[in-house]
């Protein structure tokens, strides 16, 4: 009997898995194979709503020159940005881990992201070049249809950004 009843639990969690992915896949997203531009209406709210959990996560967020939610934690600079094309892209950064000021580094650096990379979900790591000069940034990307769950997904999309981040250190 507990056999069936852990059984019936595991196909009540699959099927709904099934239906949150097809209703993530199916939903329209804001302009996003369009690429027009979103309402400035619909982007400002996103900031609101995004602003005021971080708030009250104790964060103290604010909105820079480039319109990307910007706030520290340990130190470190953290940045939220909303796609002006598709509002429900929220890309999560933490810039500029690292400089790389050398052929050296950037062999060493480029072996970091592989195992940063290959050991986080949702993470990226990834080099950035601008005006002749490399660094290594992390970041992590998701869609949120609905803004409200930003409270739900926000906790998991830093701990990404911090594993991959410590992976690359450690490795570097």
């Amino acid at each position: 009997m507990i056999n069936r009843i852990k059984a019936f639990k595991r196909i009540c969690v699959m099927a709904a898995c099934a239906a949150i992915t097809v209703s993530c896949a199916t939903a329209p997203s804001s302009g996003s194979q369009t690429g027009s531009a979103a309402s400035q209406a619909e982007i400002d709210s996103r900031q609101r709503i995004y602003m005021a959990y971080l708030r009250e996560a104790g964060y103290t967020p604010t909105i820079n020159d480039n319109g990307y939610i910007v706030f520290p934690r340990e130190g470190i600079n953290y940045y939220l940005y909303i796609d002006d094309t598709d509002p429900t892209f929220c890309f999560l950064q933490i810039p500029n881990i690292r400089y790389l000021n050398s052929d050296d580094e950037r062999r060493r650096g480029a072996a970091a992201v592989s195992i940063a990379n290959g050991g986080t979900k949702v993470a990226k790591a990834y080099f950035v070049n601008s005006e002749s000069r490399w660094w290594v940034s992390i970041g992590t990307e998701v869609y949120l249809e609905n803004p409200d769950h930003f409270a739900v997904i926000f906790r998991r999309m830093m701990s990404a950004a911090n594993t991959a981040k410590e992976l690359f250190d450690n490795n570097f």
